[in-house]
């Protein structure tokens, strides 16, 4: 049988590793609902709260 390319496999990628103009360029082009690209962009820009520290990237 054929190795399935959604058979659940995928690489280990960490966001910060991943252009976000990039990202939200692939997302755009495969969701068609600005609303949805516009709260991605917002999480995106959010941060992370770790042990009451925000770090912003």
């Amino acid at each position: 049988m054929p190795e399935d390319p959604g058979d659940g496999q995928s690489e280990d990628v960490s966001f910060g590793s991943v252009s976000q103009e990039w990202l939200l360029r692939f997302i755009e082009h495969r969701i068609g609902d600005k609303r949805i690209i516009r709260l991605i962009r917002k999480w995106l820009k959010a941060g992370i709260l770790e042990d009451g520290i925000v770090t912003v990237d």
